[in-house]
């Protein structure tokens, strides 16, 4: 009579992935196991995964994700790591992370620099997004299993040792194996898988409290002064203006003397488009004066009264809750 052969013990490594700030389910992450064989899956839209017919061994559990992270970073996260590196605001350790979109470890004036540049499109990602081959970062939140380590991510300079947990060796199924996501730049953790979220939509397209005045300037140039008209103390700002380029050519972008100490980007390479991003620490009191001055050239035989500027978007951050 034949003696059966035995079959290989086969085990199951599964978890869920949740926003850092609001437990939100993370899909579409890359999860991978590693071992002797590599096994690559997807999370679900409620966060799910689960790695299959493992074979006894040492396993890690490695996520990434590219991708989803830029509906959650906006103007006020440059803000917000503006007011982390001026001590005004004490960041968590996730924060911090989601922060650092330089790679280098801390948080500084250049990460939010990068952070509004991100955000108006004038880098098509962030630089710790290069270092990792991720825009997300990740944080085990995993059960107790036996013979369970846990590695956490840490970016420095040019290298990126992404988080891990390890099961070595793998001698049972294990389940509850979780991360925490966190989309770099979202310093304030406002991201939502259905939505954009986060901030105070001010206006859309008729652009109530936010008001454009005209002055001409020398022979052929028009300053247009922009006006914010709010009742609390302006944090951030990120407003896209529309002109006719066969009427006027942009010359520059330039902050007034009421926000001479915040962090101005804009991005012209659309014609006919000014995105622009303003951030600032400490809470700016608008009132009635600009705080906004963008400078075009009018094009030979365009009156000031025929040229138009008008806004397209605009989202305000305030010191209001």
């Amino acid at each position: 009579m034949a003696t059966p052969t035995p079959t290989a013990e086969a085990f199951s490594v599964s978890g869920k992935i949740r926003y850092y700030s609001n437990d939100e389910a993370v899909g579409s992450a890359i999860v991978e196991g590693q071992g002797a064989m590599s096994q690559v899956v997807q999370s679900d839209p409620a966060g799910a995964y689960l790695l299959s017919s493992l074979p006894a061994g040492n396993w890690g559990v490695v996520p990434r994700k590219v991708g989803d992270a830029r509906q959650g970073v906006r103007v006020l996260d440059s803000t917000w790591a503006l007011q982390a590196r001026l001590g005004i605001r004490t960041l968590s350790p996730n924060q911090a992370l989601a922060c650092d979109v330089t790679g280098n470890g801390s948080v500084s004036v250049l990460d939010a620099t990068r952070i509004l540049q991100f955000v108006i499109g004038l880098i098509p990602e962030l630089p710790v997004t290069r270092i990792c081959n991720s825009d997300w970062a990740f944080v085990p939140a995993p059960r107790f299993v036996p013979n369970q380590t846990v590695t956490h991510m840490q970016v420095t300079t040019g290298a990126c040792q992404m988080a891990r947990i390890g099961l070595e060796p793998l001698q049972g199924d294990a389940s509850g194996q979780d991360f925490l996501g966190i989309a770099f730049g979202d310093c304030t953790g406002n991201w939502s898988p259905t939505a954009a979220g986060g901030g105070t939509d001010v206006t859309t397209r008729s652009a109530p409290g936010v008001r454009l005045s005209r002055r001409i300037v020398g022979t052929g140039q028009l300053l247009v002064p922009l006006s914010v008209e709010s009742t609390e103390p302006l944090l951030a700002l990120e407003i896209d203006l529309r002109y006719d380029p066969d009427q006027l050519r942009l010359l520059r972008v330039r902050r007034s003397s009421t926000t001479r100490r915040a962090l101005l980007q804009f991005n012209s390479a659309q014609s006919g488009l000014i995105r622009i991003g303003l951030a600032t620490a400490e809470p700016i009191d608008t009132g009635q004066r600009p705080v906004l001055l963008v400078d075009f050239e009018r094009r030979r035989n365009v009156s000031a009264g025929r040229a138009r500027v008008r806004v397209a978007r605009v989202v305000a951050d305030t010191t209001a809750p």
